[in-house]
């Protein structure tokens, strides 16, 4: 037993790869967004009464109700927090986080589209951050 721990112990620990400046760069920026996509959401929560008044000054035919909004913004931090945990783990160089964050991000594009106002700057920013992802599929680990 002493021998395995020896032959263990003589093997060189191999370094992990050097991440790229554009992974490091992508990374944090979508930590930052979605962090602050995930504030929103939750101010949101505590504003909802406010937020209906104003829906309903502005949009006098939309009537939703508080409980409405706060099941949207439940649902924008629920898309929030996966796409930051697909983040951890795509910076962690796991594969489930890169599929974590896909599903998340075309669940947020779907609702981005129908919408009838469509947020073209938060459209370009979800694809924009799924493709340079996809660039690094290969180099994402399939081990737990």
């Amino acid at each position: 037993m002493a021998e395995d721990l020896q032959a263990g112990l003589e093997q060189p620990v191999k370094p992990p790869p050097r991440r790229s400046i554009r992974f490091v760069t992508t990374c944090l920026f979508a930590f930052v967004y979605y962090g602050i996509l995930f504030l929103i959401f939750l101010s949101g929560i505590f504003a909802s009464g406010w937020i209906r008044d104003v829906i309903r000054e502005y949009e006098p035919d939309q009537a939703y109700s508080r409980g409405t909004i706060i099941l949207y913004m439940l649902g924008g931090m629920l898309l929030s927090a996966t796409s930051l945990t697909g983040t951890m783990l795509i910076w962690k160089r796991k594969r489930q986080g890169l599929w974590l964050f896909l599903s998340a991000t075309v669940i947020f594009i779907m609702v981005l589209l129908f919408q009838s106002f469509v947020n073209y700057l938060s459209l370009v920013i979800h694809l924009l951050l799924s493709l340079i992802f996809l660039t690094y599929y290969r180099k994402l680990s399939t081990s737990a």
